[in-house]
């Protein structure tokens, strides 16, 4: 704690058993949250849009006795791609209504993919600040680290995904847009 600011790190560092391609595809598509598609705002006329990305959206949370909040989060977004790396950097600004209004926190962070030749392991951090505005900051801070779990729960889906799909094609198989398993063969 430093005056009335709290701060949080996370820092991971792990393998991934797909091509370099594929992985850095999989962060860019996470940053884009399709799991977080209520309210979402995506902006446009951004410099370098195939590399840029900026929106917002609201997560939407049901608390014990019934009642529902919303966590608007706004996000920025920059991806660098080099030979044998991709570096991805956000910010995002996360804030409440209702009885956590004034209250916010402020992401910044970053993930680094590395292809095997190089180095192969995936390395994320993120730092958050947290403005303790009134004794609700414990609230406030479940309530994020609930919705941190709810993304972290779709980084795993989507990696639970890549994995079938990649047992699939080795099959000549895929899942098609309805469901259904059909045959890649023609």
């Amino acid at each position: 704690m430093n005056g009335n600011t709290e701060y949080f790190e996370t820092i991971g560092v792990g393998r991934v058993p797909f091509g370099f391609q594929r992985t850095c595809d999989a962060v860019w598509e996470l940053l884009s949250v399709p799991h977080r598609q209520e309210g979402i705002l995506v902006y446009e006329g951004l410099p370098d849009p195939e590399n840029s990305l900026a929106l917002q959206f609201c997560c939407p949370y049901q608390r014990e006795n019934g009642e529902m909040l919303k966590l608007r989060t706004y996000q920025v977004a920059r991806r660098y791609v080099e030979t044998n790396r991709l570096v991805v950097v956000w910010r995002g600004l996360c804030e409440s209504d209702s009885e956590f209004s004034g209250m916010n926190s402020d992401e910044t962070g970053w993930c680094i993919v590395h292809s095997p030749d190089s180095n192969p392991d995936l390395s994320a951090e993120s730092a958050t600040t947290l403005e303790d505005k009134d004794d609700k900051l414990d609230q406030f801070v479940e309530l994020l680290v609930k919705t941190g779990a709810e993304d972290n729960r779709e980084i795993e889906l989507m990696m639970e995904r890549l994995i079938l799909d990649d047992a699939l094609a080795t099959d000549g198989l895929e899942i098609d847009d309805d469901g259904n398993l059909t045959s890649l063969e023609v």
